[in-house]
């Protein structure tokens, strides 16, 4: 299976029990898919190690009777190496729990299956709940949540030079914290709405100016 930059790719998949008697299983499945591998060359050892690519997407997706489906936008950001990317499945409910993958996919290559409506992601912040709006006074120790919601697909790869989820704390470049790994799409939202969560220890006390820079696939921005 081809994977190109601004595609949109679906995934189909199924969960079945040990005995593989039955399939009608319910529950959760996170979704991760990845890049292709890069080989990085260590000069001081003279050793070469692979490393896997970046992640392309992460979502939630329900399982209903063993089978489960996402679908979402590639971003722009990708390795353009036609080599195997991978994807791992994570199931989980009450009861069970397990891990899948498959590395049957080439990523490289552009495919412009969506438009573009030039317009950045949406972007809503929180401190400990995301039911609490407007909260100006937190802890030592809190809780940075974000919403955020983009028509045309998130971009959370991290790939992209200047591409990253981050928030940045008093305009100041030396405390930018990378969110990207913490993001999870929401369930069965096909990467367009998520949740990051980052926490944020032994601050001192004092009055902190923050702003979150987002991208969607086609590299559009919003700051909030």
């Amino acid at each position: 299976v081809n994977v190109g930059a601004l595609s949109d790719v679906k995934i189909n998949g199924s969960v079945r029990s040990q005995d593989e008697k039955t399939n009608l299983i319910n529950g959760e499945t996170v979704i991760s898919v990845y890049d292709s591998e890069r080989s990085i060359y260590y000069s001081e050892m003279d050793f070469t190690v692979k490393q896997q690519g970046g992640l392309l997407f992460k979502g939630r997706a329900a399982v209903n009777n063993g089978l489960f489906q996402t679908q979402f936008v590639v971003p722009k950001d990708i390795s353009y190496e036609n080599k195997n990317g991978k994807i791992i499945a994570y199931f989980s409910n009450s009861s069970a729990d397990g891990i899948g993958y498959s590395s049957n996919i080439v990523v490289g290559g552009t495919s412009i299956t969506t438009p573009n409506d030039n317009n950045g992601p949406e972007i809503e912040i929180y401190f400990d709940d995301a039911k609490f709006e407007n909260s100006y006074l937190v802890n030592p120790d809190f809780a940075l949540i974000l919403k955020l919601k983009d028509q045309t697909g998130l971009n959370t790869s991290g790939i992209g030079i200047g591409h990253k989820l981050e928030a940045l704390l008093n305009d100041d470049p030396s405390t930018t914290y990378d969110l990207t790994n913490s993001f999870v799409g929401d369930l069965d939202s096909g990467g367009k709405s998520g949740m990051a969560k980052y926490n944020f220890t032994s601050m001192q006390p004092g009055d902190y100016s923050l702003k979150v820079k987002a991208w969607d696939v086609f590299n559009n921005f919003s700051i909030q």
